[in-house]
Parts: structure tokens; C-alpha cells; sequence
């Protein structure tokens, strides 16, 4: 099994708290459910804790083998959540490894 997680600081956009942007993010992100077979489950979380350290939001996604991870990246579907999210962010950090 290969996990891949995504951490994301979003973006300030059209007068929408931080909070409300976040929200639509994970909307996006959980819109994948269905329409992405590249993936063995699929987990968003949104960050509750004070801290100028963390992150705003949190992809989660588990794939079984590495393969999988790759034909995911290349989803169209993938792709243009991806575009969405990129333009409502400031930040992004990732890690792959294997579970």
C-alpha cells in the first residue's frame, strides 16, 4: 500500500474567510469519490488547531501500489481538481510512502 498526503495553507480569495475557503477546498478534494478510480480510499481533513505552524487542510489518499499513486496524478479528473485547488492556495506540501 502507498499513502500519499497533501497539506495545503489556502489563499484569501473574493472576501471569503479563510475558514469558507478551506471548506470549498475539501468539497473539491471529496468530489474525487466516484469519479477517480486511481485511489483505495480518500480522506480530507480540515485543521481546528490555533497554530501558526499548521496547515489548512489535509488530502489523505491510499493507493495500492505505487502504479495506482501514478495513475492518479494523471486522472483528468485529478488534474483539474488539482488546477482548482492550486489557485486557492498559498502553500502545499506532500509525503509518499509505503504502508
Amino acid at each position: 500500500m502507498v499513502t500519499h498526503v497533501v497539506m495545503w495553507t489556502v489563499r484569501h480569495k473574493d472576501g471569503q474567510t479563510r475558514g469558507e475557503v478551506a471548506e470549498q477546498l475539501k468539497e473539491t478534494l471529496e468530489s474525487m469519490r466516484g469519479r477517480v478510480p486511481h485511489f483505495e480510499s480518500l480522506e480530507v481533513g480540515l485543521n481546528r488547531a490555533a497554530s501558526d505552524a499548521a496547515c489548512d487542510a489535509v488530502l489523505i489518499t491510499r493507493h495500492r501500489d505505487w502504479a495506482q499513486l501514478n495513475a492518479y496524478r494523471d486522472d483528468p479528473v485529478h488534474r483539474e481538481v488539482a488546477a482548482f485547488v492550486a489557485d486557492h492556495t498559498d502553500s502545499r506540501a506532500v509525503v509518499d510512502f509505503e504502508s
